[in-house]
């Protein structure tokens, strides 16, 4: 064969149809596994989250070869925001021709478009022959001077069932404005039909979580949520052993006796009874420790209140499980994978290792379904949904809410919250989303309310305030893992601004809005604030965010009456006891002052220690109090600004990074 022979590589293969007659799914794939080839990954085994390693994926290929200018593209996993980083990147191959290697890098995350690594290898001089191998080898250390080459790292966050994209151009046609639209076929990059997946585990122990309730009444019995951790955060789920448990300071709330826990817990475990004294007084918190293992920890703060008061109930109210729309769990195309997870995954992690009260995992209609550009098959799980939801729901316990989240381009996205089993909405256009919404005593909750995309395939705007709907927006979300978006201006935790569609700007519009916390997650991991998002890294910033309902119990019934009474508060996801009043009156309240000086009461019980209170009005802060240790309180009196009704609320913010911010109370001055 000479030189020039070897650089033509084979026809392509027809896909999907053949002479006229429709072939099967499995038949499609098994052609154009034979067309494109295969791919191997060396070593195979569980991964350990956060891990440095060397990792190498053979393709081999297929009857249609390579030619010169084409290639394969590898993608380590990538899910939403979770990377691995590649490390040192080599190539090589078993054929005459030469490789050439590039990566895409790029860094910052940019919303949805996140430009995750990219390994391109290029085909160069001869075609690559069907049968011959292309190696590539991320964190390759070196073999003359081992370990002089950076070890690529595997990602920190535990995921099962994680592919490694392989995509192939047989005609070297590829051509891109953006890598994760690559041209169509028969052009451009295909992806394989039979991917690498791992499996990315927790490490060893490292740490205990303690989730106690936030709230808890003399007389009464209580447990906590115990989480075994690495150093990342993941669950230990084969750890074996005795937890000891206590509570500071102690006196007023006896302790059980140890709890052994085994690998069948999967690192979870409930704990108690606690048993509080009628004298006990907050606030307290319950220690743990597994002496053998070395590891310990301590839980958020809980307050002793009397039997008939409301309680703190804490859920993220905007999370997600996008592999419920794809049963298969495969990528959904080319560079492209919006997240992973089941919605009884989402649910499990939510009560079993977040220990979150109430949750609403939002459910995507399939007409605006994200993945449904790339054509992804999807039955209308509506009904599955729901079912899940009743699987889960324990009053008195566990509070899942049906969610819907909808996108009006032109006027930002919101979730709706229903107290019962919820009405199936598919419309987007927010006019009628409304009408829908009769008779369900549904809460609408704006998020990410002041950032738009940048365009392509996830095209929209910040919130549009001018067309709000008091009935149904009693809330915002005024922080997530974007960052908070408290102030137009960032600063803070206000990390993005400018888009004119803040929380103040809509309060300062009139709109009368409480304030809560959601996630945003698509990792089926509600209540964990491990998502980058708009270039805002959460090792870098404290973000994503809690909701703190003040519900007399825990039903979905209460938690969305309190949700439209405004009985709520936010914070970064730090579980911070917070009560804010003016003249007796708490938040989410509206009242006529009868003087013309309001007495502001607040206390707050910290995870850390407080580094200042403040308390803001009509946008500017009027009063402001540095921390003490972990618990602040505040007993002032304020002149009431000029003539008009005002809003109050106050933030909090820890040493830690973590801020709390209460939902405002309106005050209108006295009439006389």
């Amino acid at each position: 064969m000479s030189d020039n022979e070897n650089t033509v590589p084979p026809a392509p293969q027809n896909q999907g149809v053949t002479d006229g007659v429709q072939i099967t799914a499995e038949a499609a794939d098994a052609a154009l596994k034979t067309e494109l080839g295969t791919c191997v990954l060396d070593p195979d085994g569980p991964v350990v989250a956060g891990a440095f390693g060397t990792w190498t994926i053979t393709y081999t290929a297929g009857s249609a070869g390579i030619a010169p200018g084409g290639g394969i593209a590898v993608v380590p996993p990538c899910v939403h925001s979770v990377r691995w980083r590649l490390g040192h990147v080599t190539a090589t191959t078993t054929g005459r021709c030469g490789v050439a290697v590039s990566l895409r890098n790029d860094y910052p995350l940019k919303y949805h478009h996140a430009q995750f690594p990219i390994v391109f290898v290029t085909v160069e001089g001869a075609a690559l022959q069907p049968g011959e191998e292309i190696a590539v080898t991320i964190g390759d250390a070196g073999s003359f001077i081992p370990g002089f080459y950076e070890r690529a790292r595997a990602q920190e966050v535990a995921m099962h069932e994680m592919h490694f994209q392989v995509l192939v151009d047989v005609l070297g046609n590829a051509s891109y404005s953006n890598p994760r639209y690559p041209g169509g076929e028969p052009k451009g990059y295909r992806l394989l039909p039979e991917l690498p997946v791992v499996d990315v585990v927790a490490g060893p122990p490292a740490r205990l979580g303690v989730v106690a309730p936030a709230t808890v009444a003399a007389g009464e019995q209580f447990s906590v949520l115990v989480r075994v951790e690495d150093a990342f955060g993941n669950v230990s789920r084969d750890f074996a052993g005795d937890v000891a448990l206590g509570v500071q300071p102690p006196g007023g709330i006896s302790a059980p006796a140890p709890c052994h826990m085994t690998a069948n817990d999967g690192g979870t475990a409930r704990i108690g009874p606690f048993i509080v004294a009628r004298n006990a007084a907050g606030p307290v918190t319950v220690t743990a420790a597994a002496w053998e293992a070395g590891i310990s920890g301590v839980s958020n703060p809980i307050d002793v209140v009397e039997a008939s008061s409301d309680r703190i109930f804490f859920g993220d109210l905007h999370t997600h499980a996008p592999r419920a729309l794809d049963p298969g769990h495969r990528p959904h195309g080319p560079f492209m994978a919006h997240g992973v997870g089941t919605y009884a995954e989402a649910f499990r992690y939510a009560r079993d290792v977040s220990g979150l009260d109430c949750v609403g995992v939002a459910w995507f209609p399939p007409p605006q379904n994200i993945e449904a550009i790339w054509s992804v098959p999807r039955v209308d799980d509506w009904e599955e949904y729901q079912a899940i939801i009743a699987d889960f729901h324990e009053p008195g316990a566990f509070a899942p809410l049906v969610a819907i989240e909808l996108n009006d381009p032109t006027a930002g996205h919101r979730v709706i919250l229903y107290p019962d089993e919820g009405k199936r909405v598919t419309t987007s256009k927010i006019e009628k989303i409304w009408p829908a919404l009769e008779g369900t005593g549904a809460v609408v909750v704006p998020h990410h309310i002041n950032v738009s995309s940048e365009g392509g395939y996830q095209n929209w705007r910040v919130q549009d305030w001018q067309r709000h709907n008091p009935q149904y927006q009693t809330v915002l979300e005024i922080a997530q893992n974007r960052g908070a978006f408290e102030t137009d201006a960032p600063g803070g935790a206000t990390l993005i601004g400018g888009g004119g569609a803040s929380a103040q700007d809509a309060l300062a519009l009139g709109h009368r809005l409480g304030f809560v916390g959601g996630t945003d997650s698509h990792h089926a991991q509600p209540g964990r604030n491990t998502c980058s998002m708009a270039g805002v890294d959460f090792h870098d910033h404290k973000t994503g965010g809690l909701t703190a309902v003040i519900a007399p119990e825990l039903t979905r019934e209460a938690i969305i009456q309190a949700l439209r009474e405004r009985r709520c508060y936010a914070t970064t996801g730090a579980r911070i006891v917070l009560d804010f009043c003016i003249d007796g009156h708490g938040m989410g309240e509206e009242f006529t002052a009868t003087t013309s000086e309001v007495a502001v009461t607040a206390r707050v019980l910290g995870t850390a220690e407080i580094e200042r209170l403040e308390v803001v009005c009509n946008g500017d802060i009027v009063l402001e109090q540095p921390g003490i240790g972990r618990v602040a309180e505040i007993d002032e009196s304020l002149a009431l600004q000029g003539g008009q009704t005002s809003y109050y609320y106050l933030r909090v913010t820890q040493t830690d990074g973590h801020v709390a911010w209460s939902s405002p109370i309106w005050v209108s001055p006295p009439q006389h």
